[in-house]
C-alpha cells in the first residue's frame, strides 16, 4: 500500500496544522510509503512564511494578555 499525498497537505504540515501532523505521524508510524505530488518552491516558501507570521501572531497576542 502506497499513499499519494497532495501539496495542500504538506503546506497544511509546514503551518503546522495539528490534524495534518497527527495524520503525518500514524502514516510515518505505520511505515507506509508516501508519495508527495510536485511542490512547487513557492508553494514551500508560503508555508514557511504563513508558518512564521502565524507563530509570531501567537507570541505578540501571548504577550499583550
Amino acid at each position: 500500500m502506497t499513499i499519494l499525498i497532495d501539496s495542500n497537505i504538506m503546506i497544511d504540515f509546514l503551518k503546522g496544522d495539528k490534524n495534518s501532523i497527527k495524520k503525518m505521524g500514524e502514516i510515518t508510524s505505520k511505515n507506509i510509503p508516501i508519495f508527495i505530488s510536485t511542490i512547487s518552491i513557492y508553494e514551500v516558501y508560503m508555508g514557511i512564511v504563513a508558518n512564521l507570521y502565524l507563530k509570531k501572531e501567537y507570541h505578540q497576542k501571548s504577550l499583550i494578555s
